[in-house]
């Protein structure tokens, strides 16, 4: 029963703690592209209340351009990558959850740069597919690739992000939706989009995985 359900990973601020390297990484481009400064985490994790891709194209920018940006991000992200670590306790709870369901992260982020750190952390080998910013720009449609690629239906599938701009876009496609807060919006941000399900520490979230 256990291995015909899916659990999709976000995973900046869900399983990694990246907002201060984000944070750097976009003050070092933002010039070029006239946006505002990020003086606060607060002022990242508003941009993240809808789709980051969507975000961009607000702020005027082309496709080109988000394309260019993204790839400018990616070499900076790179350059503090020494600096993103594990949320405690999350690598006891993938190397749980991985021995008993289908595992995939689905993220804004470079797949190149994600496995890096995945890997030096000992927790790749807990997935079995990433999509990151080089796949698909909607988290939408990952979701969706995601689905078709393990055969699993939608109702046995579980979502867990950081923002409610996945929660969002996680409910757009049908998946159980698992907000968590300790990475870029608070319980009450996460809430306004409604999640399914909302918790606030690993512990918590590991209880649930283990006996959905």
């Amino acid at each position: 029963m256990h291995k015909k359900k899916l659990l999709i990973f976000d995973y900046d601020g869900v399983i990694v703690d990246s907002i201060e390297v984000i944070r750097k990484a976009y003050n070092s481009v933002h010039a070029h592209y006239n946006m505002p400064y990020a003086d606060t985490h607060e002022a990242i994790s508003k941009k993240l209340e809808k789709n980051f891709f969507q975000t961009l194209a607000d702020y005027g920018l082309t496709q080109e351009q988000i394309t260019k940006y993204f790839h400018e991000i990616k070499e900076k992200i790179e350059s503090y990558e020494d600096q993103i670590m594990p949320f405690p306790d999350m690598q006891t709870l993938l190397a749980q959850t991985a021995a008993l369901y289908s595992c995939a992260i689905v993220t804004s982020g470079h797949k190149e740069t994600v496995m890096k750190v995945l890997t030096r952390y000992n927790m790749h080998n807990h997935f079995r597919l990433l999509l990151g910013a080089d796949s698909e720009q909607s988290k939408v449609r990952k979701i969706e690739k995601t689905l078709a690629h393990f055969g699993i239906e939608k109702e046995y599938t579980y979502f867990i992000s950081d923002t409610s701009g996945d929660i969002l876009e996680g409910k757009e496609v049908g998946v159980t939706t698992i907000g968590v807060s300790w990475g870029y919006h608070t319980k009450e941000t996460l809430a306004s989009a409604n999640p399914d399900y909302l918790f606030e520490t690993v512990g918590e979230l590991e209880k649930f995985l283990l006996h959905v």
